[in-house]
């Protein structure tokens, strides 16, 4: 065929199907290669590319995607972005086959990722679990996770499992809270509980707190008004003591050398000073009323005349009594001599001074 000038050529089919050939000289000679072979091995620069069907796919290994990733300005730099208009961008990644793992791994170091780095991943397990691990590779240092918002450290989980609140020293705890924190609901302790604080006076909460043994039910509850309720739900006044047993003591103050064992036994219910002290009664910050260690009762006084034995001690009556009793009568003492009143004004002396 004659020679044409390439203007001259009937334009060709496009785009290229890969199987045709065209004519290149090689080594001085004439010879055909197919379009498949032109950027076979070859890396392909462009302003844009376009698939519009087909997979992006990599052979061989240690393939990368490369670019700009750190521009100082943050526009300049290579970014994954949808392709429509006013979409908003997800990045999926999907296992392949029968397989349900799928996840990201970023690593601490380009020269040996996969050899001794830290690592973190974000993994979904299908039928499993989503985890967010903190690992290492080979010899990699495990590292703490770190929450932040507001340009600060929120919460950090340390590599041995605790959980740092409000802290960035290190939580000392399995649950380190630094501030003021909240629960809403029942909350529940399994095992002893220890409420300290380290500047503040006082521990609170917002609503009732109940107090409960695992497997057998609450045991202690203080309400939102501030009565404590033991053995009841619904304490009715500030302490609150309830007991559906008839065979042990409701209430008891003890000193732990001294068992009183025979009254819990008896099912008795009891006020009183297991060690060598007197029990006293107590009105407008003034004793009214004493039973001391050896069993005497003094009402008004203390003094019991050095007896051992149990008596019963009157002091002489301030003010003797003027107004009769209704349905009944006055026992005192005056100068000494123990009196009585009855309801109709008579006094009777019992025994002289």
């Amino acid at each position: 065929m004659p020679d044409l000038k390439i203007s001259q050529l009937t334009s060709a089919a496009t785009p290229l199907a890969g199987t045709e050939v065209l004519p290149v000289v090689q080594s001085g000679s004439t010879v055909k290669v197919a379009v498949s072979d032109l950027t076979a091995g070859r890396a392909v620069s462009a302003s844009a590319l376009t698939a519009s069907s087909g997979n992006l796919t990599f052979s061989g290994t240690a393939q990368r995607i490369t670019g700009d990733f750190s521009n100082a300005t943050v526009a300049n730099r290579l970014i994954f972005q949808s392709s429509t208009v006013n979409g908003g961008t997800r990045f999926t990644i999907i296992p392949n086959g029968t397989s349900a793992v799928a996840g990201f791994d970023a690593h601490s170091s380009s020269s040996d990722p996969g050899g001794n780095a830290s690592r973190a991943s974000l993994v979904v397990v299908g039928g499993s679990d989503v985890r967010v691990i903190s690992d290492i590779n080979g010899t990699g240092t495990y590292l703490p996770m770190t929450f932040y918002t507001g340009g600060s450290e929120r919460v950090r989980v340390d590599t041995s499992g605790n959980v740092g609140i409000g802290t960035t020293g290190g939580a000392g705890y399995r649950l380190d809270v630094t501030g003021t924190a909240r629960f809403t609901g029942i909350t529940r302790f399994d095992n002893a509980i220890d409420l300290k604080t380290a500047t503040l006076n006082y521990v609170y909460f917002d609503d009732a707190l109940a107090f409960a043994r695992n497997g057998v039910g609450e045991r202690m509850r203080i309400d939102a008004s501030g009565n404590v309720g033991i053995g009841t739900a619904s304490p009715g006044t500030k302490l609150d003591v309830f007991n559906t047993g008839t065979t042990t003591t409701d209430f008891r103050v003890r000193n732990s050398t001294v068992s009183l064992s025979s009254f819990v036994d008896s099912g008795a219910s009891y006020v009183g000073a297991s060690t060598n002290h007197p029990l006293l009664l107590i009105t407008n910050n003034n004793e009214r009323m004493r039973i001391d260690s050896s069993g005497n009762v003094g009402i008004g006084t203390t003094s019991f005349g050095a007896s051992s034995q149990v008596v019963l001690a009157i002091a002489n009556a301030t003010a003797v009594p003027t107004g009769n009793p209704t349905g009944g009568g006055v026992l005192y003492v005056e100068a000494g001599a123990l009196k009585y009143r009855g309801s109709s004004g008579t006094v009777t002396t019992i025994a002289n001074a």
